[in-house]
């Protein structure tokens, strides 16, 4: 560290600019160390998406783990369908959507989901392609969720556009055969919006912060000392 510091030049040596240069280096060196533990943090989400007849909306939560570091989460548990591998990457998931004269109120958790695609950071969920590791290829956005006498879909991956689809039943055996005109035509209620995810801050956002803000207390400490009148 100190000739890390010493390669800044004879001005790092003054009292603030040596602090700041320690704890900064110090600063980067924890956050490079712990960038690997910081990543395989879990997230948590908000949602919503509106557009639906009558006012209705969907709203939900979900949280997980970027395990394999692409900065997206992913969940396809195995069904038989594309893609072919698990990905549980999603540790909770919750969705609601109010309801109208179309169709009754609807809520899911995660055991109802057969696919789940985010981009981490994005304000939208279902408008992007992200690449999935595990298939050596894109994997369009969105939600698929198949019940007994429901089905929720949204976005690109299984409606070939970014709104949702709140439909009746249909063959969950049946997945591979399935496509989007299967969907829209099983609708009862649809919007034509892009779910909306409200941004959170990522863990190594939060440290580059921390380390800011110490050295912004360290300046301002000096500062203020050195105005201070002698007593």
């Amino acid at each position: 560290m100190g000739h890390f510091i010493n390669q800044l030049g004879p001005d790092i040596m003054n009292s603030t600019s040596r602090r700041i240069a320690i704890v900064l280096a110090a600063g980067v060196c924890l956050f490079l160390a712990a960038m690997p533990r910081l990543l395989a943090q879990e997230l948590s989400f908000n949602f919503s998406q509106d557009g639906y007849a009558e006012g209705a909306t969907v709203t939900g939560t979900f949280s997980g783990t970027d395990l394999d570091h692409n900065r997206a989460l992913f969940y396809f548990p195995l069904h038989g369908s594309v893609p072919s591998v698990e990905i549980i990457e999603l540790s909770t998931f919750s969705l609601h959507f109010s309801g109208n004269s179309l169709v009754p109120p609807l809520d899911l958790t995660i055991d109802d989901l057969i696919g789940f695609t985010y981009q981490i950071s994005s304000p939208n969920l279902g408008d992007k392609s992200i690449f999935l590791p595990a298939i050596n290829g894109d994997a369009p956005e969105g939600i698929a969720a198949f019940g007994a006498d429901y089905t929720y879909t949204s976005g690109i991956g299984p409606n070939l556009s970014i709104g949702g689809i709140r439909g009746g039943p249909l063959d969950v055996d049946d997945l591979d055969n399935l496509n989007s005109a299967d969907l829209v035509a099983n609708a009862l209620d649809s919007s034509p919006n892009v779910i909306r995810v409200p941004s959170v801050p990522e863990p190594p956002t939060i440290c580059l912060a921390s380390v800011a803000g110490l050295i912004a207390g360290i300046v301002y400490h000096t500062k203020t000392k050195k105005r201070k009148p002698n007593s």
